[in-house]
């Protein structure tokens, strides 16, 4: 079925970036048509309900800065920022003891200048001689952390480890040894006060964006299958699969504006486009090149209060030593995995791959950042499972079994690339990235010199990559291009 009247403009993906864009258009009364995948809106961010009054973000959680943040401008309006947490991050060393908060502070302040020197390196480096951001960071770490700084081997590898995976969360990644240099030049560096966290996670900030757009020009569980113009009558056709029932669909319009996921673009961006060759050749290079990675989330949810979370205490970081040993199985705990068809090895990959630990606001869960190739390896493993990793060995080895009088009623897995639809977390600069990568998937497709398609998202913003601010700025980039046109084109008709 195809409906006959062209639209204006048919917004494919309903994320931050497509929603702000069809905010923008309703706001300047300008036609349009949102389609939407999955049967939410808010893509990568997305909150959930697990309880009444009980708000968890699967992706997306925090708003990166407040200097030029139209996100937290919005929030703030919305008055739905929390208060900033005065409480401290407790860091653990491989023994278990409390690493001293002048201590940690210097280490985040020699992090802080490798990654300045990291900026540096790629300016003066050619696109031949740039090298990944993984050896620059272990050359650098091994300089700064000598014995004058650390004299203990073991404390000093495990801080390296936690290091790198603090990165690897960051710039979204499975491996640092694939990230260019170059990313760092890319991503703003933040102090973590400059972390805010929201009341209710991103729900009012997504049900702001939503209530401005009619519902009759919103529609869910539809998936745009392919994308064809009309060279003759100047007409894009979008064919589209209402995933509910299978029932094929035709869309025509004037202009697509495209958010979608750089992971969802890796597997279907030929097929979607296959009748556009000049299109494919104009952006494939780009696709492939730049990085999608995974991180994922484990989220702990309790019925009351949690009552072993030491007092105050924002973040729990525990670092792993290279010869860690505090994973070791003992003989319950193996035979539940066994029950569980797990692999206890891969049970102790995935906890190896912890970060750390951060609590809700409301302390009615906690949130377990599993980063690096540990996060694919966990999306193998049901809740069930996770559950017991998270709350009955690594909690439990940690807080020194003050966990075992409070046990999760339930815990959620963000599963990011398993989810077809995104295929992972944020982008990054591969190795085989140019800094003109996401200029290339910025640029609009013009057949007949006209932007029929506009590219946005959070890949394509030159500075914000990686952020929700990043894809809302995108979104309103997008519809500022044809809004350019729509104005030119209106003026030459008069």
């Amino acid at each position: 079925m195809s409906e006959k009247n062209p639209i204006t403009v048919v917004i494919v993906g309903g994320g931050v970036a497509g929603l702000s864009a069809a905010k923008e258009l309703a706001d300047n009364r300008i036609d349009f048509v949102l389609l939407e995948a999955q049967d939410y809106l808010g893509g990568r961010v997305r909150t959930i309900e697990a309880a009444p009054d009980l708000h968890i973000d699967l992706g997306a959680q925090y708003i990166l800065g407040d200097t030029n943040n139209v996100v937290h401008t919005i929030c703030k309006q919305l008055n739905c920022i929390a208060d900033q947490d005065e409480k401290e991050d407790l860091y653990l060393s491989p023994d278990g003891s409390r690493l001293e908060d002048k201590f940690i502070e210097k280490i985040w302040q020699i992090r802080e200048q490798i990654l300045e020197d990291a900026q540096e390196k790629s300016k003066n480096s050619t696109s031949q001689t740039q090298i990944s951001l993984l050896q620059h960071l272990k050359e650098s770490y091994a300089q700064k952390l000598n014995n004058s700084v650390i004299d203990d081997e073991n404390l000093r590898g495990a801080l390296i480890v936690w290091l790198l995976k603090l990165e690897e969360v960051d710039i979204g990644c499975q491996n640092l040894n694939d990230v260019r240099l170059a990313q760092c030049d890319t991503t703003e560096q933040l102090e973590k006060s400059s972390l805010w966290k929201l009341k209710y996670g991103f729900r009012t900030f997504i049900d702001y964006l939503r209530s401005a757009i009619p519902k009759n020009q919103m529609r869910l569980s539809s998936e745009v299958t392919k994308v064809a113009f009309d060279d003759s009558d100047h007409i894009l056709t979008v064919e589209l699969v209402n995933q509910l029932d299978g029932n094929i669909s035709n869309l025509t319009c004037n202009h697509v504006i495209w958010t979608t996921s750089v992971g969802y673009l890796k597997e279907n961006f030929q097929k979607i486009f296959s009748s556009e060759p000049d299109l494919i050749h104009q952006k494939q290079s780009s696709i492939e090149n730049l990085g999608f990675g995974t991180a994922n989330k484990v989220i702990l949810v309790y019925d009351a209060p949690i009552s072993f979370w030491p007092d105050n205490t924002a973040d729990l970081h525990p670092l792993i030593s290279v010869n860690q040993t505090k994973y070791s199985l003992n003989k319950g705990e193996r035979a539940f995995l066994t029950e569980q068809n797990v692999d206890p090895s891969q049970a102790q990959f995935v906890l190896d791959g912890v970060l750390c630990v951060s609590p809700s606001v409301s302390m009615r869960f906690v949130i377990v950042w599993i980063v690096g190739e540990a996060a694919l390896a966990a999306e193998s493993f049901n809740e069930l499972v996770l559950a017991y990793l998270c709350h009955n060995i690594f909690l439990s080895r940690y807080l020194n079994g003050a966990v075992d009088n409070q046990k999760p009623s339930r815990a959620i897995m963000s599963y990011w690339n398993k989810n077809r639809f995104e295929r992972g977390s944020y982008s990054y600069l591969s190795v085989r990235a140019s800094l003109d990568d996401r200029d290339r998937l910025r640029q609009s497709y013009t057949p007949d010199g006209i932007p029929r398609v506009v590219f946005a998202g959070e890949a394509t913003h030159s500075h914000y990559s990686s952020s929700v601010h990043g894809a809302y700025e995108s979104g309103i980039n997008a519809v500022q291009i044809l809004r350019q046109y729509l104005e030119t084109a209106s003026d030459c008709r008069k």
